[in-house]
């Protein structure tokens, strides 16, 4: 684990962020004055995390005592959803409180924040603030070079398949608990394939294994016969990759002088060498497909059984990583001196719709999340019933300490709902889109619109409108039913669309070294 240090004087980055800066406090906004203390902010982003998995949403199952600990004393948003399904767009709307339309980072391997867009980062280090990101800094979906980086002066690499960053977490708490900082972070240990650690692996158990991998060596096996499968068949991603004497080397059993218990993840690795680096993410997505083709999703017993160690990832990072930071801040004394915000990037299908993972249509699996914001000087704590999403959050971090808003944040500050007794809506709408569908969401009605055809036609069969309020599930669609409403409700996902500015330099085109099925792939889900 690598931490980085970018030293720069304070005046340098202010004079040069403040040259790009243009405040404006948003009208029937409320900025909080606080008690004059310089608080803390931490801003947890949990990948894959389902709002209705954790036990302080109503789930049956005790997933997350860490987290219900600090939800006890929180605002409880309980319909607060992402503005995309997978993590890219989405953690970059957390960041600069832009839809993704209007930041336009939708692809790994092409787009980049435009430098005119400021994150939260860069505007609470002009105040001051000490900044640090921790995430996987080699995952393509949160890559420094799209923007992710900007604003910070520390970086933390913290490994979720072994949980070893967590050491440097704890210790850069340690080491800057009297500095006023910004602490941010998105922790990667409940994506697929759910591996929980060992002591949490059989917590939740249920249902039958089945065919479900579950380790290392039963996931490097099963990426081994899916890379044969792929070398000759042309739909895979393998397909072309090596000449016919190296692809028949990797056939040939005597190619690997290994046995015993790491056979298989060596036999991957070596063969990963012969792979070249520009073509490595297809070795991801055969990783990827390996592990799905284990589920049986038309089994009840084995989704149970996948659902199981799903929940006991769940269980893993709030044992491992938020319990042992709030731990440290209170060692510190600096626990009721710290905004702490936790929430996700965006939730996870799990054999809804007849699909596993994220990435494509926006069904409430997919973006329902958490967001639990802990505020020390706001005392009354309670869950919230208003619509919410995550473009609200940097506009929310931004009131609490009352600093003044960018004038081109698309979010609202939620201080409102938290400091009234009423869940007076602020949102009567909410939307997100990929570059395939749009959404829009209210309470009682939710629209799924195929983008390339809202300008062609005043109808089509692929748009799926639910009426919440009778149908949770999302699985009967309203709109030839329901006429009127869906019309209206489509021209308001049309008006949404064109009117929001596009904060992007310039259109990029994909890496060199990503193919046209790739680049297809990528378009459709958002994943390589």
């Amino acid at each position: 684990m690598m931490i980085y240090f970018r030293m720069c004087g304070f005046s340098l980055i202010f004079f040069i962020l403040l040259s790009f800066y243009t405040p404006e406090i948003c009208a029937n906004e409320i900025t909080v004055q606080n008690d004059g203390k310089k608080y803390n902010v931490v801003l947890i982003a949990i990948n894959v995390l389902r709002a209705n998995h954790l036990s302080c949403y109503g789930y049956h199952k005790k997933t997350s005592p860490a987290i219900d600990e600090v939800a006890k004393d929180s605002f409880v948003f309980m319909k607060a959803f992402a503005q995309a399904g997978y993590t890219l767009p989405n953690m970059m709307s957390i960041i600069t409180s832009l839809y993704p339309d209007s930041h336009g980072v939708f692809d790994v391997y092409k787009d980049k924040l435009s430098t005119s867009v400021k994150t939260i980062a860069q505007i609470l280090q002009i105040y001051g603030y000490k900044t640090a990101w921790f995430s996987v800094l080699g995952e393509p979906h949160l890559s420094m070079k799209v923007g992710f980086e900007r604003g910070y002066d520390d970086f933390g690499d913290h490994l979720d398949e072994t949980y070893r960053g967590k050491k440097n977490l704890l210790s850069w708490i340690a080491e800057n608990k009297d500095e006023q900082f910004f602490l941010a972070m998105n922790i990667r240990s409940t994506h697929s394939p759910y591996f929980p650690l060992p002591k949490y692996k059989n917590v939740f158990k249920e249902g039958e294994k089945g065919a479900i991998i579950e380790n290392d060596d039963e996931f490097f096996k099963a990426i081994y016969f899916k890379i044969l499968e792929s070398i000759d068949n042309p739909l895979m991603p393998m397909y072309g990759l090596f000449d016919k004497e190296t692809a028949n080397r990797i056939k040939n059993d005597d190619f690997y002088p290994y046995n015993g218990i790491e056979k298989w993840q060596k036999r991957v690795h070596k063969i990963s060498k012969l792979i070249p680096p520009n073509q490595l993410y297809k070795l991801g997505r055969t990783e990827m497909m390996a592990y799905e083709a284990s589920i049986d999703i038309s089994n009840k017993n084995n989704l149970k059984y996948l659902i199981s160690l799903y929940d006991s990832c769940i269980l893993s990072v709030d044992q491992e990583f938020i319990e042992p930071i709030m731990s440290a801040f209170k060692k510190y004394g600096i626990y009721d001196n710290t905004i702490i915000i936790i929430t996700a990037d965006h939730g996870e299908s799990l054999g809804e719709h007849q699909r596993l993972g994220h990435g494509f249509q926006f069904y409430d699996e997919v973006i329902y999340i958490p967001l639990i914001v802990r505020v020390p000087f706001l005392k009354d704590s309670r869950k919230i019933e208003a619509l919410v999403q995550s473009i609200d959050i940097m506009p929310t971090i931004l009131s609490l300490i009352g600093a003044e808003k960018p004038y081109n944040l698309q979010g609202k500050s939620l201080v409102s709902l938290m400091k009234n007794k009423k869940d007076t809506p602020i949102h009567t709408h909410i939307y997100g889109e990929n570059r395939n569908f749009a959404y829009l969401r209210s309470d009682e009605w939710k629209l799924i619109a195929v983008r390339k055809f809202l300008e062609k036609e005043s109808f089509h069969d692929n748009d799926k409108l639910y009426k919440l309020q009778d149908d949770p599930k999302e699985l009967v669609n309203q709109n030839d039913e329901q006429q009127e409403v869906y019309q209206k409700l489509r021209n308001k996902i049309k008006n949404h669309l064109r009117e929001k500015p596009k904060y992007i330099e310039k259109e990029y085109e994909f890496a060199p070294n990503i193919d046209k099925a790739a680049q297809e792939r990528i378009k459709k889900t958002g994943y390589w």
